[in-house]
Order: structure tokens, then C-alpha cells, then sequence
């Protein structure tokens, strides 16, 4: 009798095994893998930008809520869209008025409820819109005064100076540059040794006063030996790992005092092709702000 009733309970639980129904498939929206982009450029003249939207089944219409986080209240997204019969992405517009954006980035999710979301699939689309990168430079009301301590040193020429338009950047305390320094308006400018077809920039990070280094530019320049670019010896090391604070104890970076930009000797460093070079070996590379960075 014991055999047999354990028998009858086995039984019993198998039974219950064989009642179990598998659940529906997960149907519903999703954003496919990929559009998630994180930075988006925004340039004059832009209204919109365009985003797509999935579901994982064609059949009939269906409409999805979007749920929208805008912490600056400047973008203007759908409460929903709706797809067709037969249809399995369609698109949705994010809209904005490029005058009323700040230089800054701003943050923006769209989240599919989860009632409509798709199991398997991305429920939010977060990203951030901003100004491109190049827009975000000011141009200040007056030039810099730029002396040469690079081509002159490095070619054994006297030190010319001159004024450059120069620019600062959004958000930054001292970081400034310098808008084609061997253009036009420099002494050493040579239409058959330039290229116009783009602005070349001497960028100068400012930001530390004690701390002043430049990052590798291309000026624009050949003068038979390769495309020149200058660059700071500081800027070199911060690549390769090291410390800022070590850098200016090692004596490599420039200095900002009084609104004059200088740098140590030989620690400026010309690249003319695949060749790299010691400038300032006159010690006469200067920048001068205007008075309104003073």
C-alpha cells in the first residue's frame, strides 16, 4: 500500500506538470541596437534630428507612448507615434531651436513605457545634443601679439611679430587659440607655401597659469621638408601618461603672467614631416592677450 501510494502521488504531479501553458511572446517597441548615440552636433541652421523606433511584430496598427525626459525644456519630442499595418520601424523627430541653445551639452532621454516595451529589446534612447565643438570658440574683441619663436628659431631667422585674431574657448578659463597664425597677416607667409583651403589654428592651454602647454597644430606651412606643426614638449609627456604637476616641476611648461604667454627654452617642438625639432632656441616665442584677458 505505501509503493502504491507514493505511485499515486507521483502520478499526481506529473499531471500537474502537463497543465503548465508557455507564456505569450513578448510583443511590443524597442530601439534598435546602435542609435543610442551619445553625442550629437548641432550646427547653425539645424531644426531636428530624426530617430528610428521598432516593434517586434508587423501585425495590425499599434501606437506607443513616449515618455520624455528634457531637463532644459528645449527640445520638442512626440508623446507617441504609430506604426502602420505590415509595418516594423518607422521614425519619430526630436525638434529645437538652435538660437535658443546655450554652448553647453544637453542631456535628453525617451523612454518606451514598459507596458509597450519589448522584452528583448532597448526600452530608452539617451543621448546628449550640443553645439559643434568649433562653435563653441569665441572670437575675442581684439587680436593677440604673436611672436614667432618657433620658425624663427628653429631657421635661424630674426624673431618677427604680429598681431592674430585669437579665440577662447566656451566654459574654459584660459584656453585660447590663435586663428592662423602664418596667414596672411604673418611676415613669413608665402601664397605658394600655404594652404588656404582650411583655418589652422595654434591652440594654448592656459588653464593652469603655471601649467601652459600646446598641443600638436598644423599651421598650414611647408616649406619643402613636410607639413609643419608646432607643438610644447609639455603636451608631448601628457600624451605618453605623465602628471601635469610632474611636468611643470621638470620645468617643461609655459606660463601665463599678466596676461603674457612664455615659454622656457627649447621646450617648443617643430614637426616638419617625420622629423620633430627643438624650438625656442632663441627664447623669443611670446603671446600677449588683450587687454580684456589681462
Amino acid at each position: 500500500m505505501f509503493c502504491l501510494a507514493g505511485f499515486a502521488l507521483a502520478f499526481t504531479a506529473c499531471s500537474d506538470d502537463d497543465d503548465y501553458v508557455v507564456g505569450e511572446p513578448s510583443v511590443g517597441a524597442y530601439f534598435p541596437t546602435g542609435i543610442e548615440t551619445k553625442a550629437i552636433d548641432i550646427v547653425p541652421g539645424d531644426t531636428e534630428r530624426t530617430f528610428t523606433i521598432a516593434r517586434s511584430s508587423a501585425e495590425g496598427s499599434m501606437t506607443v507612448n513616449l515618455e520624455v525626459n528634457d531637463p532644459a525644456g528645449l527640445f520638442s519630442v512626440p508623446s507617441e507615434v504609430t506604426f502602420a499595418a505590415g509595418q516594423t520601424e518607422t521614425t519619430f523627430p526630436i525638434r529645437f531651436n538652435v538660437d535658443a541653445l546655450d554652448l553647453v551639452d544637453y542631456t535628453v532621454q525617451v523612454t518606451i513605457p514598459q507596458s509597450q516595451a519589448y522584452l528583448y529589446g532597448t526600452p530608452q534612447l539617451s543621448f546628449t545634443l550640443g553645439i559643434l565643438d568649433d562653435l563653441r570658440w569665441l572670437t575675442l574683441d581684439e587680436p593677440a601679439v604673436y611672436t614667432d619663436g618657433y620658425l624663427s628659431s628653429l631657421f635661424g631667422l630674426p624673431p618677427d611679430t604680429w598681431e592674430v585674431q585669437i579665440q577662447k574657448k566656451v566654459g574654459e578659463k584660459a584656453l585660447y587659440r590663435l586663428v592662423d597664425p602664418y596667414g596672411e597677416n604673418s611676415p613669413l607667409y608665402d601664397p605658394s607655401e600655404y594652404d588656404p583651403s582650411q583655418a589652422y589654428f595654434l591652440e594654448i592651454n592656459a588653464n593652469d597659469p603655471k601649467g601652459v602647454y600646446i598641443p600638436l597644430c598644423e599651421i598650414g606651412l611647408d616649406w619643402g621638408y613636410g607639413p609643419i606643426s608646432c607643438w610644447s614638449a609639455a603636451s608631448r609627456y601628457l600624451e605618453a601618461g605623465n602628471s601635469l604637476a610632474a611636468i611643470k616641476n621638470a620645468g617643461y611648461c609655459g606660463t601665463l603672467v599678466d596676461g603674457v604667454i612664455t615659454f622656457p627654452t627649447q621646450t617648443l617642438l617643430v614637426a616638419m614631416g617625420t622629423s620633430l625639432y627643438y624650438g625656442n632656441s632663441n627664447d623669443a616665442f611670446k603671446v600677449v592677450l588683450p587687454d580684456s584677458e589681462k
